[in-house]
């Protein structure tokens, strides 16, 4: 078994990375009713809880890497299809012990996608519920026009966010390729917003209010403007990176078709 690094599978560690420590839009929501003092305590569980996450992915990628080797596919779950722990070549295994681990590979196999399916009504309604917020003259058009109607401007904005993503599974078939597209998003939400919302925000009140009046109750070490062009730099290096990985892919699976 060979255990020679597989630098070529940087990229789409690094996009799924990306992708899975999206940070919960709800956290500034559930932190505002909080006391100082249990802010501070609340910020400690989510750092806490961001690392018990994060160590988790290393457990199961190390020991996926060490037991598959060279044979680990892009998707973990798709190496446990058949999976039987080699009880299937033994003749004293009774049939219902090799059914049962048939269907715990099967399951392990389709999880991802179970997991996907569940989870895509949620983000789809928060999508559409934030393009509505954000473009509300549809909304006050219809009100205008026929009062009642802004549950129809919202169905239309959530089946705006749903549609286009179900066209684009039909072209995009292979889960990883899915996963680098997701970390375009990922690195807009995660790095690129936040950074460029706290710069100009910070420019606003100081303009409006005066540089002392910018600390606020989520002021923090990370409110200063070098860290915030620290993560514009990241971003922008991390963007890179994704968008050479799917140009790479999207090569190869042209030359196949």
């Amino acid at each position: 078994m060979s255990y020679t690094v597989m630098f070529s599978g940087f990229g789409l560690a690094f996009s799924t990375g990306l992708f899975s420590f999206l940070p919960p839009h709800p956290v500034p929501g559930l932190l505002k009713p909080l006391d100082a003092k249990k802010r501070r305590r609340a910020n400690l569980t989510f750092l806490t809880a961001l690392f018990t996450a994060c160590g988790f992915y290393i457990i199961l990628g190390s020991s996926a890497a060490i037991y598959f080797g060279s044979k680990l596919r892009s998707n973990v779950n798709l190496n446990f299809a058949d999976f039987a722990s080699g009880l299937i070549d033994d003749e004293s295994v009774s049939p219902t012990i090799l059914r049962i681990c048939q269907v715990a590979s099967n399951f392990v196999v389709l999880y991802p996608a179970l997991d996907i399916l569940s989870i895509f009504p949620l983000i789809a309604i928060a999508l559409g519920n934030n393009l509505a917020a954000s473009f509300p003259q549809l909304h006050d058009f219809a009100k205008q026009h026929q009062p009642g109607s802004e549950r129809i401007a919202t169905i239309f904005w959530r089946l705006l966010s749903s549609i286009p993503p179900i066209i684009v599974s039909l072209w995009a078939t292979d889960l990883s390729f899915s996963l680098q597209l997701g970390a375009i998003s990922g690195i807009e939400i995660s790095y690129f917003a936040p950074a460029l919302l706290q710069r100009s925000s910070c420019a606003f009140i100081t303009k409006r209010f005066g540089k002392d009046k910018t600390n606020t109750v989520y002021s923090g070490w990370h409110s200063n403007r070098g860290f915030v062009t620290s993560v514009l730099v990241f971003a922008m290096i991390s963007l890179c990176i994704v968008l050479v990985q799917i140009w790479g892919v999207w090569t190869e699976m042209s030359d196949k078709s």
